[in-house]
């Protein structure tokens, strides 16, 4: 605790100098106006946002709002709503003015649209930003698609019949893929969709093997993001470079999915192609004048590998409801999401080659809200807080005939048990020291060991179902000192990941096949539930910096971020950012 102390110090003095300085920092600039659609109707609930500095405001009934205290200068705004362009611009502010913004449309048919991602500052790390109109002319069917967008990134054929990798640097080398994508982050609305608890390997222990059992994500490479339908998805952000502090538990970098929220005419889709058939419905619509607004959606997709072999099937179904609503005079904007997901693989036995059929069904339900709390008091711009647990069943079960099988397999549940002819009975040196070590429970058991016929039919299961929780609360504070502009931010974040499925199951006397290279280990049950979950608590503090320099605009993004994971114990992370414009 005293070394947290210390190291937050730093931070908190700089927070308290920020406070005593703001009766010198240079009087307050306000922005204010309206944002419209076509026709001058007001958009209810569109965000106007410094993004530099992470404050902003949202859109009232009237389509209003105001930004309280703006640096002078070249401020950067961005203002987004579902279903319009958005718009990024830099205004010059030089004292209190009013702006009004026109959005339009966004659709396929627009004259000039950019089907690539676009490059984008993400703070001041190197990030790209993937809007609707790419997506939708891409044809994409899930996440994986759109990461095809991602300058480095390897295009390929659509197909949904193999686990989708989270890739931010794509490569050739299929391994370097595996741990680019176990090392990104995917984050939907606020909260970061975690892999840590998926366990559904069969044998981890033997031989270091972590893919899944009957299709779906190994434990080593990350989500699924094949189960990421992309009709919901309003854009997508992929930071690149080193992420804020804010984000955590990554080593390649982090990618943001905006989904849909809030008012959205009614949409109906169907896409078809040699290995896809998807169709999806979606709206959004408002309650009421002050009744928030409710957006639904629907999505099905199914997939067979190709037209020769049919027997491999991937299916999946998406439905979520997000509702919106803004209180306490707008100050307080709410989305609270429900969704729930199903993926099923299927392989059928092939009438052409030995029996080997599996079957993998994921479903998931996920719970989030999360808000932003606008204050605009001194130095205190917001408080933004994100709530989600999910709760995932992934039952798998291989079943196939065993060919070269002969190997001695140990059914004792006991470590260091050495394997004798004599069932039962202990086994002890010239000097009296035991050498078969196996317990009174393995022979209350019945467990022996015996030796595998040549051929037989092994059928495994795996039964897992994944809890995961995570919250999250930070604080954005902003002070304009003449051409210094300074942001902080303070936060906090507890994740928890864990399992309570039966875990591996099969009947000793047809265990799963080993590879005769693994001689000297056999093949266990195991619950998962005896594995303790995986606690993470996480403090960052990151300071933002801009310095006007003439012409030039001077960017430093510094901070650090503190995780104490359970076993492993606590770690630092500190992260540092430059920018400076030499071409202004």
């Amino acid at each position: 605790m005293t070394n947290l102390k210390q190291l937050f110090r730093p931070f908190l003095c700089l927070l308290f100098i920020l406070v005593g300085m703001n009766g010198y920092a240079q009087q307050a600039v306000k922005i204010s106006g309206a944002v419209y659609e076509a026709g001058k109707q007001p958009l209810i609930g569109a965000t106007v946002s410094v993004t530099d500095f992470k404050f902003g405001a949202v859109t009232d009934i009237n389509g209003r709002y105001q930004l309280n205290q703006v640096p002078q200068g070249k401020v950067r705004l961005v203002v987004r709503y579902l279903g319009k362009q958005e718009i990024d611009t830099v205004v010059t502010i030089t004292g209190s003015r009013q702006l009004d913004f026109y959005m339009k449309d966004e659709n396929f048919r627009l004259n000039d649209v950019v089907v690539v991602a676009q490059t984008k500052a993400g703070g001041t790390s190197t990030a790209s930003y993937v809007n609707r109109n790419a997506i939708d002319h891409l044809q994409a069917t899930s996440l994986t698609d759109i990461l095809a967008l991602a300058p480095g990134a390897i295009s390929s054929n659509q197909t949904l019949n193999k686990a989708g990798l989270v890739t931010i640097r794509g490569v050739d080398n299929n391994r370097l893929n595996e741990l680019n994508s176990f090392g990104a982050t995917l984050i939907q609305d606020g909260a970061p969709l975690s892999n840590n608890a998926n366990l559904s390997a069969l044998n981890p222990s033997v031989n270091g093997s972590t893919a899944a059992m009957a299709g779906g994500a190994s434990a080593n490479t990350g989500v699924d993001a094949r189960g990421i339908s992309a009709e919901n998805i309003e854009s997508v952000e992929i930071v690149r470079g080193i992420p804020s502090v804010e984000y955590g538990d990554l080593t390649s970098g982090a990618v943001i999915l905006h989904t849909k929220a809030g008012r959205e005419p009614l949409r109906v889709s169907a896409k078809a192609n040699p290995n896809i058939y998807q169709g999806s419905v979606g709206t959004g619509f408002e309650l009421g004048r002050r009744a928030g607004a409710l957006n639904l959606s629907g999505d099905y997709a199914y997939s067979n590998n190709k037209v020769t072999a049919s027997y491999l099937t991937y299916q999946r179904v998406n439905l979520r409801a997000i509702y919106s609503n803004a209180f306490f005079g707008n100050r307080l904007r709410t989305n609270t999401s429900l969704s729930l997901n199903y993926a099923k693989n299927h392989e059928d036995d092939n009438p052409d080659l030995p029996r080997d059929i599996s079957r993998g069904e994921d479903t998931g339900l996920r719970f989030n809200t999360n808000g932003l709390w606008q204050f605009d008091k001194g130095w205190l711009r917001n408080i933004r807080y994100v709530v989600q647990g999910s709760y995932t069943s992934k039952q798998s079960m291989t079943e196939r005939d065993e060919t070269s099988a002969n190997a001695v397999y140990s059914g004792t549940m006991t470590d260091g048990t050495t394997l004798s002819n004599r069932p039962g009975r202990r086994v002890y040196d010239a000097d009296g020291k035991e050498l078969t070590h196996f317990s009174d429970a393995d022979v209350r058991a019945g467990y022996y060991a015996h030796y595998l016929p040549n051929a037989y039919t092994s059928h495994n299961e795996i039964d897992s179902r994944e809890v995961n929780f995570f919250a999250k609360l930070t604080a954005n504070f902003f002070q304009s000192f003449g051409k210094f502009n300074n942001g902080l931010l303070l936060g906090s974040e507890v994740k928890l990941d864990g399992n309570e499925g039966e875990g591996t199951k099969w009947s000793m006397a047809n265990p799963p096949f080993r590879s005769v290279r693994d001689y000297d280990s056999s093949y266990r049950p195991r619950s998962y539930k005896d594995i303790p979950y995986i606690k993470m608590l996480s403090f960052f503090a990151e300071d933002n910096a801009e310095l006007t320099l003439g012409r030039h605009t001077l960017n430093l993004q510094t901070g650090l971020r503190y995780d104490r994971v359970s076993v492993v114990g606590g770690t630092f992370s500190p992260r540092v950012n430059v920018a400076f414009d030499l071409v202004p």
